[in-house]
């Protein structure tokens, strides 16, 4: 049964931000930076030794290295002045970029920009601090996004860790928010998804996108999809998609093709 969601409508952690931005030039590093972030703290970040340094280095600016992959690293460091701590991805050239792709807009900047699109939209996210990249004669050579920390639980864990489906239902509800707001999240997988309280949120924007057909049903075929490799409960994932029907109003293709597509996300996908 789904919970009642008027009761929890008090409860909602998760607040929409409403920071104005400015330009800052770092050496040749284009930033921007959220008013009354100080400067001196996003030279710092942007100075730091990456993830990709010494283990030592890293700590010794005061890095904690939470995440790597080929192509971006993910660290938690000291905030600035009022914040405690934040979450900052590196992005940089991997081998296989082509030129072209270099010259386009890269996921440090795509990222940055979707935090603001949501929040225009009173979509809440991590609290957006600085943004931005360095290029060497127009090629894209190193970004950075940096967001505050959040004091929430990744969904996955959560459902691990206690069994309770609940949160889920509450994830569905704020997919069906973003689209609502002409919007999609384009990796709509239940681990970008955290939760608090009893609300959940979206995470990890690069690939947002303005609302599609196409990026509607990418949506939802990886967010049921990886529901069916999470709980493998068909009848859960079916109530689920009844409940983003309620929330939204309408499916981007018919209900069992749109099922069908989820059951094969779920067998392709290694992780949930």
């Amino acid at each position: 049964m789904r919970p009642d969601s008027d009761s929890q409508a008090d409860e909602n952690p998760f607040t929409v931000w409403s920071d104005t931005f400015r330009n800052v030039t770092i050496g040749q590093a284009k930033l921007i930076v959220a008013e009354g972030v100080d400067d001196q703290w996003v030279d710092g970040l942007w100075n730091a030794p990456g993830a990709d340094a010494e283990d030592d280095a890293g700590s010794a600016a005061g890095e904690k290295i939470v995440h790597r992959q080929r192509g971006h690293d993910s660290v938690e460091c000291a905030g600035p002045a009022g914040i405690d701590r934040v979450y900052a991805k590196r992005y940089r050239v991997r081998a296989g970029h082509s030129i072209l792709r270099r010259l386009g807009p890269n996921r440090a900047r795509r990222e940055g920009a979707g935090h603001r699109a949501f929040a225009e939209k009173g979509i809440p996210t991590p609290r957006l601090l600085v943004y931005g990249d360095t290029r060497k004669a127009g090629l894209f050579v190193e970004g950075i996004v940096a967001t505050v920390v959040l004091d929430a639980a990744n969904l996955i864990e959560h459902y691990r860790s206690t069994g309770e489906k609940e949160m889920i239902w509450e994830a569905t509800r704020f997919l069906a928010r973003i689209h609502t707001g002409g919007l999609a999240h384009g990796d709509a997988c239940l681990r970008n998804f955290v939760v608090s309280g009893s609300s959940a949120m979206a995470l990890d924007l690069p690939s947002w996108s303005r609302l599609s057909r196409k990026a509607w049903l990418n949506d939802l075929t990886r967010f049921f999809g990886t529901g069916l490799k999470l709980t493998a409960d068909k009848d859960f994932v079916s109530h689920l998609m009844d409940a983003y029907h309620e929330a939204y109003g309408g499916f981007p293709a018919k209900r069992a093709a749109l099922f069908a597509r989820a059951e094969a996300y779920a067998v392709e996908t290694s992780r949930p």
